[in-house]
């Protein structure tokens, strides 16, 4: 309709070298595509960002969908596993891992950053075995030493949450990285092989069999001296209290008494080994102080 009006002969030359060059506007089209394409990863980036970690996988998913042929879709499959992580969606995040890796076109550096954080979820849904065992892969696969180190300090805290000090000297004295890191990393080991940190822990069965044996003991256990000596009066208070009114022959009160005495003396059991689990944790954060590299999922990295 548009070309109504026109001379046959132009509109055949016309159609002729639509014929000989087809679709001459190819390149704007072409570039139309890529800007898209720029516009719709910059807004995944850009939610991705700000923390909007659910909102980021959705379009991150899309530009998969609209550009399968671009050569950012690996990273994007990545970028929807890191998201899975950073909002701790741990099964979704195995299954993202399982899916990128599947993709024949993924770099080694992605693929590697996906072994990376499938090994992490497995850990973090309690599957301490089969994380070790993804990780051990990644070290044996990647090339990039700063990934490599992060995946040591990892499992040196997973390790040092087991209780397993030679395995965490062991990942500590494999660290690679120059300056700050690698000599906070040796350090680190080095009090481990003297038994510096092992030697500061406290078992939680040991906590609850003093406490069991001699109310008050197991915060002594800890060095709580002041909680200690509270358990152990309180406690006192209860067993007179209870001895009393036996004595004058109230049962009721006797009752009631004999009762506080049987909470009280549960809750210091209780009480002690949630107070070494406590202990051991600030152990582990003071430890691992200093020791930590970028993880990379807010960053621009792979």
């Amino acid at each position: 309709m548009l070309l109504k009006g026109f001379p046959r002969w132009l509109v055949a030359l016309l159609v002729g070298l639509g014929v000989l060059m087809p679709n001459p506007f190819g390149l704007s089209v072409c570039c139309a595509q890529e800007q898209d394409a720029d516009i719709q990863w910059a807004l995944a980036e850009y939610l991705s960002g700000r923390g909007e970690h659910y909102r980021a996988i959705t379009e991150y998913e899309r530009f998969i969908f609209y550009f399968p042929q671009d050569s950012r879709v690996g990273s994007a499959r990545v970028r929807i596993l890191e998201s899975y992580v950073a909002g701790k969606w741990w099964p979704e995040g195995v299954k993202a891992a399982m899916e990128a890796m599947e993709d024949p076109e993924l770099s080694g550096e992605l693929r590697c950053r996906a072994m990376e954080l499938l090994g992490i979820c497995h850990v973090r849904m309690g599957d301490s075995g089969k994380g070790r065992e993804v990780l051990s892969s990644a070290l044996e696969v990647c090339t990039n030493p700063t990934v490599r180190d992060r995946i040591r300090l990892f499992m040196a805290e997973l390790e040092a949450g087991l209780g397993r000090w030679g395995a965490v000297a062991q990942a500590l004295e494999a660290v690679e990285a120059a300056g700050d890191p690698g000599r906070a990393a040796r350090e680190h080991a080095a009090k481990i092989r003297q038994g510096e940190l092992s030697s500061k822990e406290r078992s939680p069965w040991t906590a609850a069999v003093l406490a069991a044996l001699f109310p008050g003991a197991g915060h002594a256990y800890l060095g709580r001296w002041e909680d200690a000596a509270l358990v152990f009066m309180v406690n006192g208070a209860f067993l007179g209290a209870t001895v009393e009114a036996i004595q004058k022959k109230q049962p009721a009160l006797a009752g009631g008494m004999a009762l506080a005495e049987l909470l009280w003396y549960t809750g210091n059991i209780f009480s002690s080994v949630s107070n070494t689990h406590k202990h051991n944790r600030q152990l582990l954060q003071e430890w691992s102080r200093g020791l930590s590299l970028e993880t990379g999922l807010s960053g621009s990295q792979p």
